[in-house]
């Protein structure tokens, strides 16, 4: 019995961006063949006892050659089995399909092909850039920036594409793109032309880009923009300032993995990807080995790259440590925000919080780590404890309303680490510190914590003119800010030289009303403004001030200055909020 092959298009990165028949065929394929460019959301459509080969080809790093993969799926289909040859893409634009197919043709196998959504036009539109425009143009040349290194001569006329009317696009020219423009340049196309580069199209990887024929060669090796990338010549990059949807969302540029079950992962990956972010899947609806260990540790070893990890599934966690193998541990990890955030979200705060805690800190004793550094908050104290605050007056009074939910999950991280230190000698420490601030923040008005909104709307009020900007509370509230560096110098310096049973508190010694930080922080962004205190809204514990005393007899103080770190925040806001 013959079998059956498709070449099939699965598009430029994004997996809603495949057809409906292309899943199709995966979903009933017993041979999956897939390349580099493919999603790995793909896969997973794939049934269990589908048998799945990697034959990705990079520059100078092929899994098989084209002759192999010809070969292979010829010898699959022959063997009577349903074959989906799944490529990036679309497989007849630069895609080798043309070739594959008539090798299916010569061997009498037969075949479909279903076309993919090609990168030529998606990535250009997912960059805010439409391809054709009437005010631009109303023609579209797409060429090859990679030829066939084999041939004598190139079969690109240079000459006719430097004066082609319209919109320009080629594809896997990155490597070679100095040449292309200087080959453009050089037959006619002015060296003002508009021109984008787009790579990882469509997915929260996507990077755009934009520059001229005579300058874009040197931007791309400026800000080292690799391969894999569309490039789009001419007016019509320009739109782009207009139009450029894709890369504006809350969570762009953000690669969160998620380790909930399959059922759960796919309507919270779906959520995720609606926002912008780059979603890896980690699912455990199966606890078992991975079929393909070298590739899951390479997932792991990559970890520190991701902009976001969630550790609320026990599974997710436990492959995590399998894999990674950590010695010693900072527990940062936690869902946080403002007194809004707080008040509204109780419920998640309380459980997602000890759900993240507890995962990890008891996953590191399960696995022999050597130390663990559990973060606190300030708000573990009562509302109403003396000051400055001292680790004793711990749990001496109530908590403070408006975030007593995310101080009782980390209460009871202390006490975990306490009890596991107690139980197993477990070398499990805690530390407390004061209000952070600093690079890498959330700047969302609403839901971030006191400082970064300021910064945030302040900003936002000073180029809108407004006469004025709202203010929780009376502003009569003191507080203390310490930025994330001095914290982190901390941190390691307590795993260093700290191991006792009672947690430690990390502050910067002095302090201020929220009055006076927010026309610190108005000063600082250039907002001369009224501020406009709103006295309905809650002020929070009256007053905050952590006790370092211990911390600093052991020869550790702060070094970052709270106006210096705050001029250094509003930099770092504008360059990538702003």
């Amino acid at each position: 019995m013959k079998g059956k092959c498709y070449l099939v298009g699965g598009g430029p990165g994004d997996p809603g961006l495949m057809t409906v028949k292309g899943r199709a065929c995966i979903e009933k394929a017993d041979v999956l063949i897939y390349d580099a460019l493919s999603s790995p959301e793909f896969l997973r459509w794939a049934s269990a006892d589908c048998e799945k080969i990697y034959v990705g080809k990079r520059a100078k790093d092929h899994a098989l050659s084209q002759e192999g993969i010809n070969d292979l799926i010829v010898e699959k289909s022959q063997e009577g089995k349903i074959v989906v040859r799944l490529k990036g893409g679309d497989p007849m634009i630069f895609g080798r399909g043309g070739e594959e197919a008539a090798e299916l043709a010569a061997a009498g196998v037969p075949f479909e092909i279903v076309p993919g959504i090609s990168s030529s036009i998606a990535g250009p539109a997912y960059a805010g850039i439409p391809v054709t425009h009437r005010d631009h143009c109303s023609q579209l040349t797409i060429f090859t920036g990679h030829e066939d290194p084999t041939k004598e001569e190139s079969s690109l006329d240079y000459a006719h594409l430097a004066k082609t009317p319209g919109t320009r696009v080629f594809l896997m020219g990155v490597a070679r793109l100095r040449s292309i423009c200087e080959e453009l340049v050089k037959h006619g196309a002015g060296e003002e032309t508009p021109i984008a580069l787009t790579r990882w199209a469509t997915t929260g990887r996507q990077r755009t880009l934009t520059g001229t024929l005579g300058t874009i060669a040197d931007l791309v090796e400026k800000n080292n923009f690799k391969s894999p990338a569309v490039a789009v010549i001419g007016g019509v990059v320009t739109e782009r300032e207009k139009i450029n949807w894709f890369e504006t969302r809350p969570l762009f540029g953000k690669r969160i993995v998620v380790t909930r079950t399959r059922e759960q992962a796919g309507e919270l990956s779906v959520a995720l990807r609606d926002l912008g972010a780059d979603v890896v899947e980690l699912p455990t609806i199966r606890v078992e080995h991975p079929e393909n260990r070298l590739e899951f540790a390479e997932s792991v070893t990559h970890a520190h790259t991701y902009d976001w990890l969630i550790f609320t599934s026990p599974n997710g966690v436990e492959k995590f440590f399998e894999a990674e193998k950590p010695e010693c541990i900072f527990i940062a990890a936690a869902r946080v925000g403002g007194i809004k955030a707080n008040s509204t979200l109780p419920a998640q705060f309380l459980f997602e919080n000890l759900r993240i805690q507890n995962n990890l800190i008891d996953g590191a004793h399960r696995h022999g780590a050597k130390k663990l550094l559990f973060l606190g908050s300030s708000c573990i104290y009562p509302k109403q404890a003396p000051q400055p605050m001292a680790e004793a007056d711990l749990l001496t009074g109530p908590l403070e309303p408006t975030n007593e939910w995310y101080a009782i999950a980390k209460i009871a991280g202390i006490k975990m680490c306490q009890a596991y230190r107690q139980q197993y000698g477990s070398d499990f420490i805690a530390a407390m510190p004061t209000n952070l601030y600093g690079p890498n923040d959330n700047y969302d008005p609403e839901n971030s914590h006191v400082l970064p909104a300021m910064i945030r709307r302040f900003h936002e009020a000073k180029a809108s003119g407004a006469e004025s900007v709202s203010c929780w509370g009376s502003g009569s509230p003191l507080r203390e800010f310490l930025h994330s560096d001095d914290l982190a110098r901390a941190c390691v310096f307590l795993m260093e030289n700290y191991s006792e049973e009672e947690f430690i508190n990390v502050g910067l010694g002095t302090e201020l009303s929220i009055r006076e930080l927010s026309e610190l922080v108005a000063e600082v962004v250039g907002y001369t403004g009224k501020l406009d205190w709103d006295t309905s809204k809650p002020d929070g514990t009256p007053r905050k001030l952590m006790d370092g005393s211990r911390l600093e007899a052991m020869g550790w103080k702060p070094q970052v200055e709270l106006r210096e770190g705050i001029t250094a925040a509003y930099v770092e806001f504008q360059e990538k909020y702003a």
